[in-house]
């Protein structure tokens, strides 16, 4: 009967109490009990027990059975039989008698010479045990031994299966998207029915911290949450693996690490969030023989996890990392894409246009748009003063609510040692609002844009530094990576040859604009019969050529040495009452006493300066002069501060040698 029930279930406990059952009813006792020892740690526990009261029961499950007779029974892997507890027992049986309990018999469950268990048979009265009766019942361990591993063996099997079923499962259910953050929230998900959690958390490997800084050279893995559930706090900041043993074994030994009991760790210092955390487990994220990332999970429950979790978790971790990698190489190829329609579209607007008033914006925008940043600037640099000076930026709508320096803001290269080391090496630059080595200036600029991290690109074109780029993050602490440093080195080197083409146009534009104005000065003079004619129309076609200047041309009085208007244009009713001028007074008097041109952007703070025309802002003079004498001046007047320039400082010279002539 008993050899028919272990037949009848592969259940291990429906087999365990039908045998049980049927052995004490055969055999005449009252109840009894089954304890198998455990797989892995091999504790006694109890599995089965029939027609003993339930306080017993609790009392014989909840003593220590080093000591007890059912230990020795599995210890001496022998039959133990005491016709009357009361009367010889090898060990302490006070608690059984106390219970009642007057009789034992023990035989050990065994399979193949190892001994999964007892089986333990008791009575309330003395009860003599036959060679018969003890022969039958280490029969009846053997067989239950032999059912025990059959039902184990079924039980792994079917574990197996829907352990096998579950990561079918979950690798279908990974593959159904390519966007990582979709990925992330389902890796959760599965994540969940694999390994059980209370917190968890996916964290991505970098080579180098977001702020290695030229001090430290700090060129060790850092792990930065990506997603989580369950943590009661955000993560603020990376780990740094040399500095986290438990994940540093993870990362270099590539296998997973349980804590049973985090607070039986010596040196265990909780991650940030994972304060409640009482069992720990933690698998490395492989892929291509790298270590990409850890997946690490916690219990609020000690001895949560065990070698089989640690097993399926990592077979789940392999796939997790396969379909990061997916989702990597898809945002990727989107990424370069992308890159590529962007590029191709900004090559094709450098092209359209040779006005850097157009230029720079789009420049600015692009660089925002390709890296996907907070904003961008483009910077020149004036190598006489070593200062530099934003002149275009780009700023996204919805970062604009952020602070924002003013426009056209000049700084001085002194200040800026990372700035001015990328302009010198003419190499891309990282600057990290974390870098504790960053100089104060600096730290303050990335303030003043809300900024956590920048990129500084500077622009070269025949091998002359024209200025730089700075892409800047708000959002969160980033490194650019070389892929995305490469674009925007692509979109600095098309625009520092759109911006040198532009200057070379607008160059050739102002020669052919000025001799044009030789010209027609040239064509205006020859027209006049008489001087005064001459002078006039040269005037007129200088104030032409100038607009919203006043220009007057004054002539030397051989007898007196005074300074006479001759001729003007552009407000003749002003010039008309301008007095004649002693030497020296006045800076056209200085130019034609001392026969230096003068180029005044600011004539309010030149002592030299007499108010003739109400209004006037900046003047540029330059004097006349046959050989090595000074006959006179060619004075032109703005109401526009720093309204000239050394090009027409220069054109003016030459306008004014010819009209000498």
């Amino acid at each position: 009967a008993v050899i028919q029930a272990l037949s009848a279930s592969l259940e291990l406990k429906d087999l365990l109490d039908e045998a049980l059952s049927r052995t004490i009813f055969a055999l005449g006792f009252p109840g009894g009990l089954i304890y198998l020892a455990d797989e892995r740690s091999g504790e006694m526990r109890l599995h089965s027990y029939r027609g003993l009261p339930i306080p017993v029961v609790e009392h014989l499950d909840s003593q220590r059975l080093d000591g007890a007779l059912c230990a020795i029974v599995c210890q001496e892997g022998r039959p133990l039989a005491l016709e009357d507890l009361s009367a010889s027992a090898p060990v302490d049986v006070s608690g059984l008698l106390e219970a009642g309990l007057q009789a034992y018999v023990g035989v050990p469950i065994s399979h193949k010479e190892r001994v999964l268990g007892t089986l333990c048979l008791f009575d309330t009265e003395p009860h003599a045990i036959s060679e018969s009766d003890c022969a039958l019942l280490v029969a009846i361990g053997q067989q239950i031994g032999v059912a025990v591993e059959n039902a184990r063996l079924f039980e792994s099997v079917t574990r197996e299966r829907e352990v096998a079923q579950t990561l079918l499962d979950t690798a279908e259910a990974l593959s159904t998207t390519l966007e990582v953050d979709q990925l992330l929230e389902r890796v959760l998900d599965e994540l969940q029915k694999v390994v059980p959690y209370d917190a968890a958390a996916i964290c991505r490997l970098y080579e180098a911290d977001l702020a290695p800084t030229a001090a430290s050279n700090d060129h060790t893995p850092t792990a930065w949450i990506v997603a989580s559930r369950g943590l009661q706090s955000a993560p603020t900041q990376g780990l740094q693996c040399e500095g986290t043993p438990y994940l540093h074994r993870v990362v270099h030994e590539r296998s997973p690490l349980i804590l049973p009991d985090v607070q039986q760790e010596p040196g265990w210092h909780p991650v940030e969030g994972f304060a409640a955390a009482r069992s720990w487990l933690s698998v490395p994220l492989i892929s291509h023989d790298r270590v990409i990332g850890v997946l690490m999970t916690a219990s609020h429950q000690p001895g949560k996890y065990d070698e089989e979790t640690a097993r399926l978790a990592l077979a789940f971790a392999h796939q997790v990392a396969l379909a990061l990698e997916n989702s990597r190489l898809y945002g990727q190829t989107r990424a370069q894409l992308r890159e590529a329609i962007l590029l191709h579209n900004v090559t094709a607007a450098l092209s359209s246009t040779l006005d850097m008033d157009q230029l720079l914006p789009y420049v600015a925008r692009s660089l925002c748009e390709i890296l996907n940043s907070s904003g961008a600037e483009i910077c020149n640099v004036d190598q006489e003063t070593n200062t530099i000076t934003a002149i275009a930026d780009y700023i996204p709508e919805e970062a604009r609510r952020k602070p924002r320096p003013a426009s056209r803001r000049t700084y001085r290269l002194a200040d800026l040692p990372a700035t001015t080391e990328a302009l010198a090496r003419r190499r891309p630059k990282q600057i990290q609002a974390g870098d504790p080595t960053l100089a104060p200036r600096e730290r303050a600029r990335l303030k003043a844009y809300a900024a956590q991290s920048m990129l500084l690109l500077p622009l070269v074109a025949h091998d002359r530094v024209l200025g730089f780029a700075q892409v800047w993050e708000s959002r969160s602490p980033r490194r650019f990576t070389s892929g995305e440093i490469s674009a925007g080195q692509t979109v600095i080197h098309q625009a520092a040859i759109a911006l040198e083409n532009a200057r070379l146009f607008e160059e050739a534009q102002r020669r052919v604009r000025e001799l044009q104005l030789l010209h027609d000065v040239g064509l205006a003079a020859a027209s006049g019969v008489r001087l005064e004619e001459t002078m006039q129309a040269a005037a007129e076609a200088l104030a032409s050529a100038l607009p919203d200047t006043w220009v007057t041309l004054m002539l030397l009085d051989p007898e007196t040495g005074e300074l006479r208007l001759e001729a003007n244009a552009g407000n003749p009713s002003e010039a008309a009452r301008i007095p004649p001028l002693q030497p020296g007074q006045g800076i056209a008097g200085w130019v034609a006493q001392h026969g230096e041109p003068a180029l005044v952007p600011d004539v309010s703070l030149d002592p030299r300066y007499i108010e003739t025309i109400p209004g006037v802002r900046s003047e540029l003079c330059v004097p006349l002069a046959a050989g090595p004498r000074i006959t006179g001046v060619l004075d032109v007047k703005s109401r526009r501060l720093n309204a000239f320039s050394e090009d027409d400082l220069r054109l003016l010279s030459t306008l004014a040698n010819n009209l000498a002539v």
